[in-house]
């Protein structure tokens, strides 16, 4: 099985090369491993035990990073070391403020994990949710070095668990302590005997609700527009969320406003939702937020439905002013974005059919704060139930599923310091 495993990693990284020719982020996934070792050399000069941290891209960064921040704001003795495996994480953070080294991390070979390992010599490391990677834990575990995997979820139909997973069952058991976000993933590990499992939850909730605890002020322009009307607002959509989108507000246009927070903010995206939603009026929000208050700026307003957030980083302010929410990616292969922002607010959440993996999407739609939509239709139908009124004494679904949400999150919390207490039981 290894060696199926290392004939995977070269063909992977050759058809990589081969891509990169013609795809930047190819590209950027070749290129920046070409110098990486001169990089580490020339770079990493640590005088402090170090904890490396690895995360494959934005997404596991943003598990990893309470971590590293209450690390830092608790003023350990110790530096940090962020390695990326995606070029759409590295991007993103390279110049992350809290780490003190980020690279890209090698080619997952013998002699590569052994070369960096060696090189950077960490005090403590931990991967975030689904990094396995053989060779570097091996190593790690010859060096006995304590490796930790946090924000981790196991299915069924993994590898592990496969009759043939027998080496990567192995690769599981070099981590010091596994620490699992749900009940369920503790006892499939269980099943192929690893008990060394820990259920504290995902940093995510807590990210989420200090980001809501440090950014107390709003955002005028999107108040402006979304006041005495039901908002929807709409987070990181891709185009086939546009699409339906643009179909299922329809009925609501006269009744609602809708708030388009693309994933994708440049000038021919931007055009093209505008097209898209041209029917109910449009208006960006680098337009709006130019115009100081007066009759220019509500004259804009009032000939629009749709204000189309054409600038980025201010998504989780937005969600304060929704009713409800929709949040993109559920019509991609990697699934839906964070709906946490959204629910942190007690705000319910809309989502396409691609939501499987994320635990928290599975435990709101089980729970009545959130609903998950394979098309135009039924995202209509979604919109409607939750903008019904409530009847006679009763709250609207609305409320209800609102407050689940609130429940959920708060329910949630806690798991940066559960994981940092296991990882540091002693200072260093």
């Amino acid at each position: 099985m290894q060696i199926f495993y290392h004939i995977g990693l070269f063909l992977y990284f050759l058809a990589a090369r081969i891509v990169s020719i013609f795809n930047q982020k190819a590209r950027f996934f070749v290129d920046g491993r070409k110098n990486l070792y001169d990089e580490v050399s020339a770079t990493y000069h640590p005088d402090k035990p170090v904890v490396w941290f690895h995360c494959s891209s934005v997404g596991e960064f943003e598990q990893a990073r309470p971590l590293i921040e209450r690390i830092k704001r608790d003023k350990m003795d110790c530096q940090i070391l962020l390695t990326f495996y995606s070029p759409s994480g590295y991007e993103l953070r390279k110049n992350y403020e809290y780490a003190d080294w980020v690279y890209y991390l090698p080619l997952d070979t013998i002699k590569n994990a052994r070369r960096f390992v060696s090189m950077i010599n960490p005090s403590r490391v931990i991967f975030i949710k689904y990094e396995f990677w053989m060779n570097f834990l091996n190593e790690l575990k010859r060096r006995h070095i304590p490796t930790y995997v946090a924000c981790a979820i196991f299915r069924p139909g993994q590898i592990f668990f496969r009759w043939y997973g027998n080496v990567m069952r192995k690769t599981l058991r070099c981590f010091d302590r596994l620490f699992v976000q749900n009940e369920a993933s503790e006892k499939l590990l269980s099943t192929i005997g690893i008990c060394n499992v820990d259920v504290f939850g995902d940093t995510r909730f807590d990210r989420v609700y200090e980001i809501l605890r440090s950014r107390q002020e709003g955002d005028d322009t999107v108040s402006s527009f979304s006041a005495d009307s039901t908002t929807i607002v709409a987070g990181s959509t891709w185009e086939n969320d546009e699409v339906i989108l643009a179909e299922a507000f329809r009925p609501f246009a006269d009744s609602a406003k809708l708030v388009l927070v693309p994933h994708e903010t440049d000038e021919r995206h931007i055009c093209k939702i505008e097209k898209l939603f041209s029917e109910y009026g449009t208006v960006r929000y680098s337009v709006l937020s130019s115009i100081g208050d007066g009759p220019a700026k509500a004259e804009r307003m009032a000939g629009a439905q749709v204000l189309i957030i054409d600038t980025v980083g201010i998504l989780s302010v937005v969600y304060r002013y929704a009713g409800f929410s929709y949040v993109g990616g559920g019509f991609t292969k990697s699934g839906i974005h964070n709906i946490l922002e959204s629910a942190t607010y007690g705000v319910p959440v809309i989502f396409g059919p691609i939501y499987e993996k994320f635990r928290e999407a599975c435990d709101l739609i089980a729970l009545g704060g959130a609903v998950s939509v394979s098309n135009a239709s039924e995202l209509e139908q979604a919109i409607s139930q939750w903008m019904s009124l409530p009847s006679d004494n009763e709250p609207s679904a609305c409320r209800k599923a609102a407050d689940i949400c609130s429940r959920c999150v708060s329910e949630n919390l806690g798991a940066t310091d559960k994981i940092l207490k296991a990882v540091f039981p002693t200072p260093f």
